[in-house]
């Protein structure tokens, strides 16, 4: 039951201090506001601080922000958590759940269990305390009545006060309430006070500590041969602590008993996050995980919702928001495990309208029987495979995918791990912008390499390759002496050219990307052929240091009046022309942009 902290600060309440909590830990979330119609929905940043946690962020009152707490304030303890709620004569009817009124009845002998908090920091019958330990909320769990602190289990019921239930409700009760501290005990709610039910506010002044003569606490034992020190102190859930002569022990006094620092330490609590909600059925197992399974089972039963569907809804959504180049930043897309068309269509076609950066995907898999696979219990069988993804007629330069899955090692003690083919070709595209630069290929037994990767999942024959490759899927193999790597570097066009090759795709994604960042220097200067000049003269660099390090073996720049017209002025417009030839192809592309805005080029 030791807490690892994963993090840790020296925080206070002072809105002025550098030490104030919101500005050391930071308060911003980033949210996609849902409530504005379809076409205005974006990305909104609120707060004031950025965030330097990668767990959680602060919330304060506005007794924090306007000054009405006093500097020095320090936590004491939190606020019960919210209840489900059961008791009082409106459980009787149907506003917590339908059905015969014998089952609404029913909820009147159903009462939710007080969340569990530290009773003692005793560990030992001799007595021994263990100053390691937090008051609060208690996870372990113990089978032994006299040590409460010996047991090494999780207890799982902690995380079910964790849980989400919907409280916005305002023509029926609600089947949870909490943050209500005050509310009034009545006939028809019974307790609904977060702190009073089942004494669920905690207060580290509730800790009934021992003391010496002096009324100082006292740790050590025994003191007079009355109690047993730290070993004997224990958390009053009642909330009563009064002071006894007889047994020296009192409630903690935080005002008298934190001017000793050697006793601060003992005086630690830990909580819960309470509420968060995924937007997901908590009633469905399978749709709470969210993988491809989840989604395809959407998309097969209209009860599910289909393309409304949690699992499908969600990740289109996300497509969505990713394809915006003015709030999303990428030059790869992956979302690995998730196959079905209905999410890899979406990303195909977001990529292609980003036009900067590359998608990833995975592909389904077939059985001999040409079902899905759903499970490790059926086979692959790489024709029906095949045939099943040369029907989607995919056709972008934008996307590629490899085949199949990749065995890899986790690296936690725990063995190897099947994960999506988009895992490790990431790992490959890392290696091989590591080690040379995007316009490389990613293939082979160099740069191709998947370094983590134990074996493929699935073992190819030459017709196989050959089978995959044709369909444009890129073989993921192994052979003997070597690592796992990615034998092909295909995208998605049908049409043969350079650009069905992924390094060229990147090769043109890179430079778009350099020089809309040069482009981004000259907005609202004066559209002149001195303007000009400046961007042909920014670019030409850009495309040597490529062609020097092996990208390009011909290029041309042209931004002057003759791709720039006398109408574009008038506009604020400049047009120009890149002319490429990538390294070893026989043929020239043609890069054209216009910039009118920041970032659309």
């Amino acid at each position: 039951d030791r807490i690892r902290p994963l993090s840790s600060y020296l925080v206070d309440l002072n809105p002025s201090s550098d030490r104030y909590v919101s500005k050391v830990i930071g308060d911003q979330r980033v949210y996609f506001d849902f409530d504005k119609p379809v076409g205005k929905q974006k990305l909104v940043l609120e707060g004031s601080y950025p965030n330097s946690d990668s767990y959680v962020r602060v919330e304060v009152s506005e007794d924090v922000l306007n000054n009405n707490v006093p500097k020095d304030a320090l936590p004491i303890g939190f606020r019960g958590p919210d209840f489900l709620l059961t008791s009082g004569s409106i459980a009787k009817g149907n506003g917590l759940m339908s059905g015969t009124q014998t089952t609404a009845l029913s909820l009147l002998n159903v009462k939710q269990p007080p969340i569990p908090y530290r009773r003692n920091l005793k560990v030992s019958t001799a007595p021994t305390a263990n100053t390691s330990l937090y008051w609060g909320v208690q996870t372990s769990l113990s089978n032994n009545a006299s040590l409460l602190n010996k047991g090494k289990k999780v207890n799982s019921t902690v995380a079910a006060y964790t849980k989400y239930f919907p409280n916005f409700r305002t023509g029926k009760v609600n089947a949870m309430t909490g943050s209500n501290p005050g509310a009034a005990v009545s006939t028809s709610n019974g307790v609904i006070d977060c702190d009073l039910f089942n004494n669920s506010g905690f207060t580290l002044e509730n800790i009934r500590v021992t003391y010496d003569t002096s009324k100082d606490i006292a740790t050590t034992a025994p003191f007079d041969g009355v109690h047993d020190g730290l070993a004997s102190w224990t958390y009053e859930r009642s909330g009563s602590a009064p002071t006894h002569t007889t047994s020296k022990t009192r409630a903690f006094d935080p005002a008298k008993d934190l001017d000793n620092q050697s006793l601060r330490n003992l005086f630690k609590f830990t909580t819960i996050l309470q509420g968060g909600f995924d937007g997901l059925n908590i009633f469905n197992k399978p749709a709470t995980r969210m993988d491809n399974g989840s989604a395809v089972s959407e998309m097969l039963n209209s009860n599910r919702g289909l393309e409304q569907g949690s699992t499908v809804a969600g990740f289109r959504k996300a497509i969505a928001i990713t394809e915006n180049t003015a709030d999303v930043d990428i030059k790869l897309l992956a979302i690995p495990g998730m196959r079905h068309a209905a999410i890899t269509d979406e990303a195909i076609e977001a990529v292609k309208n980003r036009f900067d950066a590359l998608y990833i995907m995975d592909i389904d898999s077939y059985d001999n029987i040409n079902t899905l696979l759903t499970s490790s219990a059926q086979t692959h069988h790489i024709l029906n495979t095949v045939t099943a993804f040369k029907a989607r007629a995919l056709d972008s330069s934008f996307s590629t995918c490899y085949y199949p899955d990749v065995m890899l090692d986790t690296g936690d003690g725990n063995g190897e791990k099947e994960l999506p083919a988009s895992v490790g070709a990431l790992g490959a595209y890392s290696l091989n912008d590591r080690i040379g630069f995007p316009w490389f290929a990613p293939a082979g037994v160099t740069r191709g390499v998947i370094e983590s990767a134990t074996i493929p999942s699935v073992n190819l024959s030459k017709k196989n390759l050959d089978d995959l490759y044709e369909a444009d899927i890129n073989p993921i193999i192994k052979m003997p002496g070597r690592k796992v790597f990615i034998n092909g570097q295909k995208t998605l066009q049908v049409k043969h050219s350079a650009l069905d090759r992924v390094n060229v795709r990147r090769l043109l994604i890179h430079i778009r990307r350099q020089v809309r960042e040069v482009a981004n220097t000259l907005l609202f200067e004066p559209n002149r052929d001195s303007t000009l000049q400046r961007f042909e003269s920014a670019v030409e660099p850009i495309l040597q240091t490529i062609q020097e390090q092996a990208g390009l073996d011909r290029y041309q720049v042209r931004i002057d009046s003759s791709t720039t017209t006398q109408a574009d002025v008038l506009n604020n417009t400049v047009r120009g022309k890149i002319f490429l030839q990538p390294t070893r192809t026989a043929e020239f592309i043609s890069l054209d942009f216009e910039i009118q805005n920041p970032g659309t080029i």
